[in-house]
């Protein structure tokens, strides 16, 4: 390393006369020492040499007669040479040569930079520098000298790229040099390593001399420390050390080397350094010390030494003395303790080892390393292994010494005391356990006190007493006191059991064993006697007196007594008692119990169950009596116990003690609840309570239920004893519950006939009476039941609820049984309500005549003929409604006197809206839905009903309303009777016009007769409906076919029209065709429009449009199929221009109305027929695109029109482009005057420009040569190349900006130029597209106007079909409602239907049940307030 450092190559002795020597820069102290080297080694040779090789060069460029003479060389002729004699490793150039090469501009690190020729510049050619290698070269082929001199100039890339160069070479200077310079070796781990493995000991201290960023890697500081470990190398592993090289780097890689090489200067290096092996690297090589070391134990030692006084810690050390004990080593054992190692590995596994192999010298040294708790709690049970005794406490008492406590000492009591040492005397154990327990300090309540358990089970009665020394607990104490008891040897069981209840033992178990001798019988009495005396016979409720019951042990009982049991345990030992069915047991057990106070309510309770069980029970009652029990209290349960259960003797006995006939009261009470008191025994029973004074509504309930049972004798034994008013609730009871009162064989009549006798009065006898009538009517009852209401007590009133009787009558058509009711007191007002019942009863006409009659001849009241009663209708309404076919009642009511003009709110028509109105019955009949029979209205009229009346709102008359009902035979009796034919309603609807539509051929023959008036609408009615006879008769009476009727529903059309629009033809085409014929008799204008529409396109909007254009064009139109006047127009909104379509377009174009899936038959039918497309515009208006069949002068005009427009756009086209080009040269012409004038702005700007750096050079090469006169002075030559390099940096940068300048002025004036023509282009683009899109907007514009006008057809089509669709709707739900308002007068006038009278019968009826269940409730309310017993029993 020293001569190294003293050093310098070889070339550097030729030194030029009067060079001055340079030192490096001063290293850091601990770098190696800097070769010296010359600031200049050039000699005149150098100079011509240098000039020779780069004439040559450019001669080899071929630029000798390109260049001056004069001119300067460059980097372009130094590069070359330079990189040509570095090259050349068999002559290696002189340091002087170099240096001359570097003055004319050759460059270290840049072999040719980038170009800066404009030309260039914009093709981007030669725009990238090349790098060169002469350093790196240099490194490889030249001296130190040269390596220096180049790194002056060369930039870092350079100097990092020629360094490997250097250090593969292992050329210490060359590194140095490079180093100094400022080369960074950080990146070169390959080298690094291999310098380090090849032990080049001066490169690896040169190259970790570098500055710490550019020095080697920790990395590869950590990998070359292990393989200068590897080598063995001391002075590289020093060198790396002390560079920080981490010595826990794999784990301490280099230290397990050097450990198991035996190499106690690198361990001790390793373990000494700053960078210290982690404990667990340094556990290792303990371990490999130990393992590996084993020839030289005193090496060994130190070097195991060495690691734990660096730390080492972890399972191999503590491992390392766990063998060291194992193999006696005592002075490893020392170092290891004295350092750390724990006792603690492995559970203590030394120790253990020390105590199996009995050393207690081993186990006191071991336990210096201060083992925890629970490492000597887990060695102590090896010592309860050993089969010396004596060792065993040896081992045990150092153990204690070391302050072992705690459970494992316990734990350890209790194996001493449950199996001890095999061969060891008691008395030794007894030792050993007093250790345990005195110097261990074991806790004798460990394990639930298991030690004094063991003790308590094995007898010991000696170690009992040493454990109950050391504080057991009560739970403990309590844990052995079972087994004390449990042991077999009487004497030994109490002593041991004594000891423990003397030491506290108390609580639930001492309690269970008195439980469990109190079950023992007579013979366990002492030991229940001696266990008392610590324990309570009130334990778990007094169960060991409850025991000594269920035992029935009367000596246990006796024992426990002496305890002084507390009332809950005399409760339930009572309980017990009562519960054993022995009644002679039952009765000494009381007689013992009853030895202390029991509570007075057990002896009751008792009581009731001893009166219950009769006979058997009467010495208990006794017993109970005699020690106050009463019967009177727990609500006389005694006495009712004994009354139902039949026991005469046993009530007698408890009546003795009784004192209030309260007592007796809620025993008849109790008693009469069910039925079995009803039997012969329980009379004789309820004769003795009621003798004893009961009485009151626990009577009167029994009463009601023994009459609603059908019970006479029961009835006659309480009749005395009831509230006579309770006769009326017992009558509701009776009539209520069940129908077997009603019974026709009169079985139970008695039963009615008593209570009617007794008193039963007012409603509840007139609600009965319905019931019966009811039944009567029915045929379920018999006539003497009602003979029994209408004559006994009080009797029924048959005007009760309007005469509700004579309405069941009634309903039931029973004339005998209304006459009976009629005679018995019936008032007039309920003879016409009777009267008004008898014409809406559904039933037969000869049955209500008679039960008019019945009513009409009563002699007492008779009905008001002209008045109905409130709630209904006029006679002859109700009749009609009721009975529409019984001209007979009709006729009866008129004889009678009923009037025929009444009127009523009705709804006349019901296809029209319109409210209701008053109506006679005549016009009434007619309108009705379900038709009145012809004879009955026809009675009417005969009854000189108006027939000419006028109904106020529809204005319909009798003879349009039968018109309108196609009722022929109707209308010849009207017109007969002389109505109005000239008549018109509200809608100016006549009645030939409701026969017409309805096809009535007979009516209307009548009408035409009669001088109808005519064009009023009917025959556009009949064609419409295809009635074709009705056209043909109307046609010849006058009625024209071209009339358009002005009616609202036909919006004038013409009756051929109409039908065409309005009729459905899809069901048979026959008719139409007959109709269509019996109309073009009258002559009809087939091309006639309504509304721009002529027959044959009202054809094609019907719903069903196939089968009448087929019709109408096989009849009549066919011949005017392509007539010119067989179009339709329509006119655009917008515009006002009109379109023509032929019946082919208007259908195809979507204007007709009809369904769209037959536009495809309709199309092929019309072409069958010869029908030509015609599509166009008016003339002088532009043609749809589309147009088709356009006449001939629309055509030539329309070619006009179309060649004027295009005159005119290509006018206004070329006007427009010229307009745009004069607008164009404008912009250019100013566009080149501007760039003009800024070529000369920046012509100037770049001379001024030019001058400034000139200026700026001038300046720079006056510096240059200030710099070279004080560098010959100074001898510092190396200012001046750097203010030449400055200069000539800023000389190409100033260049460069010209050139920059130069390009982004004229790529800027072509981009505008550009722009210029770009724009141009688009306008003139622009300018012809706009044209076209005008044209084209035109185009859509039609097209669109077009579309709205098939939209607009679509729409009305739609909103047609919706209109059509919701008249529809509108029209049934109007007819629905006034159909269900028609329906609903007429039930109103008949009171329902045959079933709703029947359910309104059933209702009523219902409501008479309702009526007697109310009174029920209202009697039993009054009379039984807040008894629900009393309810419950009567109800059942």
């Amino acid at each position: 390393m020293s001569s190294f450092r003293g050093s310098v190559d070889s070339s550097s002795k030729d030194v030029a006369v009067g060079a001055v020597e340079v030192m490096s820069p001063p290293m850091s102290p601990s770098s190696p020492k800097m070769p010296s080297f010359k600031s200049s080694y050039i000699t005149d040779a150098d100079r011509q040499r240098a000039m020779d090789l780069m004439v040559a060069q450019r001669v080899s460029d071929k630029k000798e007669k390109k260049t001056k003479k004069s001119e300067p060389f460059t980097y372009k002729e130094a590069n070359p040479v330079l990189a040509s004699i570095i090259a050349d490793g068999s002559t290696p150039a002189s340091p002087g040569l170099v240096q001359v090469l570097l003055e004319h501009g050759g460059n270290v690190s840049i072999a040719r930079p980038k170009s800066k020729s404009f030309i260039k510049m914009v093709t981007r050619k030669d725009q990238k520098e090349r790098r060169s290698d002469l350093l790196s070269q240099a490194t490889q082929n030249c001296g130190a000298e040269v390596v220096w001199i180049l790194t002056q100039s060369a930039d870092d890339i350079a100097k990092n790229e020629a360094l490997p160069f250097a250090v593969r070479q292992n050329d210490p200077t060359k590194c140095q040099v490079l180093v100094a310079a400022g080369a960074d070796s950080s990146p070169l781990h390959t080298e690094f390593l291999a310098a380090v493995d090849n032990q080049w000991d001066e490169t690896v201290e040169v190259l970790l001399s570098s500055k710490r960023d550019l020095g080697p890697c920790q990395d590869c500081r950590d990998q070359g420390l292990v393989k200068a470990t590897n080598k063995g190398s001391m002075t590289i592993s020093q060198m790396l050390l002390d560079k920080r090289a981490n010595a826990d780097f794999q784990s301490g890689a280099a230290l397990q080397k050097a450990m198991e090489d035996g190499r106690e200067d690198l361990v001790k290096a390793i373990t000494s350094c700053a960078s210290q092996p982690s404990p667990s690297s340094l556990d290792i090589a303990v371990d490999i010390a130990y393992t590996k070391l084993v020839k030289d134990a005193e090496m060994q030692f130190r070097m195991i030494e060495n690691c734990l006084k660096a730390g080492a810690k972890g399972s191999k050390t503590n491992e390392t003395l766990l063998q060291a004990s194992r193999k006696g080593q005592g002075q490893l054992i020392d170092i290891l303790l004295t350092h750390g190692a724990s006792v603690d590995h492995k559970t203590g596994a030394a120790l253990q080892f020390a105590i199996t192999s009995e050393q207690p010298e081993l186990l006191m040294t071991l336990l210096r390393g201060k083992p925890c708790n629970a490492t000597m709690a887990a060695v102590l049970p090896d010592t309860m292994t050993l089969s010396n005794i004596k060792i065993t406490h040896i081992l045990v008492d150092i153990l204690l010494a070391a302050g072992l406590r705690g459970d494992s000492v316990a734990e350890t009591l209790i194996k001493a005391i449950e199996t001890g040492i095999p061969g060891g005397t008691d008395a030794e154990h007894v030792e050993l356990i007093q250790l345990l327990l005195e110097k261990g300090e074991a806790n004798v309540n460990h394990e639930g006190g298991k030690s004094i358990v063991l003790a308590a089970s094995q007898g010991r009665a000696n170690v009992l007493a040493l454990l109950l020394r050391h504080s057991p607990s009560v739970d403990s104490l309590n844990a052995a006191f079972p087994c004390a008891v449990a042991l077999m040897d009487p004497a030994q069981r109490l002593e041991i059991a004594t000891m423990v209840l003397d030491a506290g033992a108390k609580g639930k178990v001492v309690d269970e064993a008195l439980v469990a001798s109190a079950n023992t019988g007579k013979d366990g009495a002492s030991l229940t006697s001696a266990i008392l005396k610590q324990s309570s016979v009130d334990y778990d409720g007094g169960k060991p007196l409850t025991n000594a019951v269920n035992t029935r042990c009367l000596e246990q009982m006796t024992a426990l007594m002496v305890g002084n049991p507390s009332p809950s345990t005399i409760t339930a030992a009572w309980t017990e008692a009562e519960a054993i069915e022995d009644d002679e047991f039952k009765t000494k057990a009381f007689e013992v119990l009853l030895t202390v106070p029991v509570d007075p309510l057990l002896q009751d309770q008792s009581l009731v169950v001893a009166a219950a069980r009769g006979q058997r029970g009467l010495s208990v009652c006794a017993l109970l009596l005699k020690n106050q029990a009463s019967p009177e209290r727990l609500e006389a349960a005694a006495l009712i116990a004994a009354a139902k259960g039949l026991h005469l003797d046993t009530l007698s006995l408890l009546a003795g003690s009784v004192t209030s006939p309260a007592s007796f009261v809620a025993t008849f009470d109790a008693f009469s609840e069910g039925e079995h008191w009803l039997q012969p025994r329980g009379l004789e029973i309820a004769h003795f309570i009621l003798e004893h004074g009961a009485s009151g509504p626990e009577v009167d309930a029994a009463f009601c239920k023994a009459a609603r049972l059908y019970e006479p004798d029961a009835m006659e034994l309480l009749a005395t004893s009831i509230n006579p008013e309770i006769v009326n609730v017992a009558l509701v009871l009776v009539t209520q519950s069940n129908d077997d009162w009603l019974s026709p064989d009169n079985r139970n009549l008695w039963l009615i006939h008593t209570l009617l006798e007794w008193g039963a009065e007012r409603e509840c006898v007139n609600v009965a009476f319905l019931k019966a009538v009811d039944a009567h009517a029915r045929g379920v009852t018999s006539d003497e039941l009602i003979d029994t209401f209408l004559t006994i007590g009080n009797k029924a009133d048959v005007n009760f609820q309007n005469g509700e009787a004579l309405q069941i009558a009634i309903r039931y058509g029973k004339a005998p049984l209304l006459t009976k009711l009629a005679a018995h007191g019936a008032t007039q007002e309920v003879i016409g309500i009777a009267f008004a019942e008898a014409i809406i009863a559904v039933l037969d006409e000869t049955v209500v005549l008679s039960l008019i009659d019945v009513l009409a001849n009563n002699k007492t009241a008779k009905p008001d003929y002209k008045t109905p009663p409130a709630g209904y209708q006029p006679p002859l309404f109700a009749c009609l409604a009721a009975h529409p076919k019984s001209a007979k009642l009709v006729e009866r009511l008129i004889k009678l006197g009923c009037n025929t003009e009444a009127e009523v709110e009705a709804f006349l028509y019901d296809d029209e809206e319109i409210e209701s109105e008053p109506a006679s019955v005549l016009t009434w009949a007619l309108s009705q839905d379900s038709p009145i029979d012809s004879a009955a209205i026809i009675a009417l009229i005969d009854g000189k009903a108006e027939v000419n009346f006028t109904a106020k709102i529809s204005r319909v008359t009798p003879l349009i309303l039968a018109a309108k009902k196609s009722r022929v035979d109707v209308v010849s009796k009207l017109l007969q009777s002389k109505a109005k034919v000239t008549a018109r309603d509200r809608f100016d609807r006549s009645a030939l016009f409701y026969a017409s539509r309805n096809g009535d051929l007979e009516s209307v023959n009548l009408f035409l007769k009669a001088k109808a008036p005519t064009n009023d609408g009917s025959l556009h009615e009949a064609a419409k409906n295809l009635h074709a006879e009705v056209c043909a008769a109307l046609i010849k009476g006058k009625h024209s076919p071209n009339f358009p009727s002005s009616k609202e529903q036909h919006q004038g059309r013409t009756a051929l029209q109409e039908m065409c629009l309005m009729c459905d033809a899809s069901n048979d085409i026959t008719l139409v065709e007959e109709t269509i014929k019996a109309l073009t008799k009258g002559k009809p204008n087939v091309l006639e429009k309504s509304r721009e529409k002529n027959a044959l396109f009202l054809a094609l909007d019907n719903a069903h449009p196939v089968p009448i254009t087929k019709a109408l064009l096989d009849s009549i139109m066919w011949e005017y199929i392509n007539d010119k006047a067989n179009t339709y127009v329509e006119a655009d909104p917008e515009t006002g221009t009109k379109y023509f379509f032929s019946p082919t377009t208007y259908i195809s174009r979507g204007f007709s109305q009809g369904p769209e899936s037959e536009n495809v038959k309709l199309l092929e039918l019309l072409h069958d027929k010869r029908c030509g497309d015609r599509y166009y515009a008016e003339e002088g208006a532009e043609q749809p695109e589309n147009a088709v069949g356009i006449p001939p002068e629309i055509l030539e005009a329309e070619k006009k029109r179309k060649d004027h427009e295009e005159k005119l756009r290509k006018k206004e086209m070329e006007h427009q482009l010229k307009l745009l080009h004069a607008k164009q040269e404008a912009e250019l012409k100013e566009e080149i005057e501007r760039s003009k004038h800024e070529e000369k702005m920046f012509r100037d700007d770049e001379l001024t420009q030019q001058k400034l750096d000139q200026k700026q050079m001038l300046h720079h090469q006056q510096l240059i040569q200030d710099a070279e006169k004080a560098a010959q002075k100074q001898n510092i030559m190396a200012s001046t190349n750097d203010l030449k390099i400055a200069m000539q940096q800023q000389a190409d940068a100033a260049k460069q900006r010209s050139l920059q300048a130069r390009a982004d002025f004229e790529a800027k004036q072509k981009e505008r130029m550009a722009q210029l023509k770009a724009s141009a282009m688009q306008q003139e683009q622009e300018l012809k597209l706009d044209f076209t899109r005008k044209a084209d907007a035109q185009k859509l514009a039609l097209q669109e106007r077009q579309n709205r006008l098939v939209a607009a057809a679509s729409e009305r089509k739609l909103l047609t079909a919706q209109r059509t669709a919701q008249l529809r709707a509108a029209e049934a739900e109007h007819k629905l409602v006034v159909k269900q308002k028609q329906d609903q007068l007429a039930l109103q006038m008949m009171k329902g239907t045959a079933k709703q009278k029947h359910d309104l019968h059933t209702m009523k009826m219902q409501e008479v049940y309702a009526q007697n269940e109310t009174m029920k409730l209202k009697m039993l309310d009054k009379y039984f307030q807040g008894q629900p017993k009393n309810l419950k029993r009567i109800t059942a």
